[in-house]
């Protein structure tokens, strides 16, 4: 380094800022006081430890603690005793396979989860979103040998319009639910998120898909309207692809269509007619026992007498 001195007081000026650059480098050389002051530090910020940055060290004196980790507050962090999440990792750092495992190991430490239990949002909260960006959980815990659920699906899995179809429909059973009320937290809960992304966060759009008719709420008194109890279920019916004869309460109830059926109790299916030419007949739905009976024969799937 060229340095050019003017005068005395420069000379000195100098000297003494190698003395205190020099007597700065050893106070930090012992761990105890890094350790205190990166406690210190964090304690200050009241930040969480992946959003500490380095100006949150110069802005408190500590540029010369920082250099000393190559400027890195992660592994200032880390040296400290805290744990910062993963380090920011070379290009190609995935293409290894020892590295693919470790991470994966990492994880499931990190979260305390088994490998029975891992799903793509473990991998993205703790730092790994690259490695999971074109990779399935599936095909991570296979190259670790280790154990994996049915829905740590392998690569592409979901853009099969019949393996979304198939998933959702087992689920809705599972759930034992009226498909109107699965909520988005049901799909997550049962490591569904990732289809649930294939219609934009929709479930109204991902119940459609897989057949399902999910009734947004009605107006008061909709289901009054003659017209609309027979547009629903002509739709609904379409949907399963069963016939009518085949169509169960379960079946309206999975399309979430049991508020309709309550539309078919004795004593509004007492008023209910059917038109002729000449006369009209009162009440004629009565002649069948249940609900789901009234509703396809007056939607015209069963021969009404």
């Amino acid at each position: 380094m060229r340095v050019i001195f003017d005068s005395n007081r420069n000379i000195i000026m100098v000297l003494l800022g190698v003395i205190m650059g020099r007597n700065r480098n050893k106070y930090w050389d012992v761990h105890s006081r890094r350790e205190q002051a990166i406690h210190s530090l964090v304690k200050a910020t009241g930040k969480p430890l992946r959003k500490i940055t380095k100006r949150d060290f110069i802005e408190r004196d500590l540029g010369p603690l920082l250099n000393l980790y190559n400027g890195s507050p992660k592994r200032a962090l880390k040296d400290a005793g805290y744990d910062p999440g993963p380090m920011k990792h070379e290009r190609g750092h995935w293409e290894s396979q020892e590295n693919r495992i470790k991470a994966v190991m990492d994880v499931m430490d990190r979260c305390g989860k088994s490998s029975l239990q891992l799903r793509k949002v473990d991998f993205i909260t703790h730092g790994y979103s690259l490695l999971v960006k074109n990779r399935s959980i599936r095909d991570l815990l296979l190259e670790a040998e280790l154990d994996y659920e049915q829905y740590q699906r392998e690569s592409g899995y979901w853009r099969i319009k019949e393996n979304r179809i198939t998933e959702v429909r087992e689920l809705v059973e599972r759930l034992g639910k009226d498909p109107s009320q699965v909520t988005k937290s049901d799909i997550c809960k049962h490591g569904l998120s990732t289809v649930l992304n294939t219609h934009r966060g929709s479930i109204r759009s991902l119940m459609k898909e897989a057949g399902f008719t999910v009734v947004k709420k009605k107006p008061p008194k909709y289901w009054n309207e003659k017209e609309n109890r027979i547009k629903a279920v002509k739709s609904f019916i379409e949907l399963t692809g069963k016939a009518p004869e085949q169509i169960t309460r379960d079946d309206f109830t999975k399309a979430g269509l049991q508020s309709l059926l309550l539309k078919y109790r004795d004593h509004l299916a007492c008023e209910y007619e059917k038109g002729e030419i000449i006369t009209y007949n009162k009440g004629y739905l009565l002649k069948y026992d249940t609900a789901v009976e009234r509703a396809l024969v007056e939607a015209g799937y069963l021969k009404g007498s």
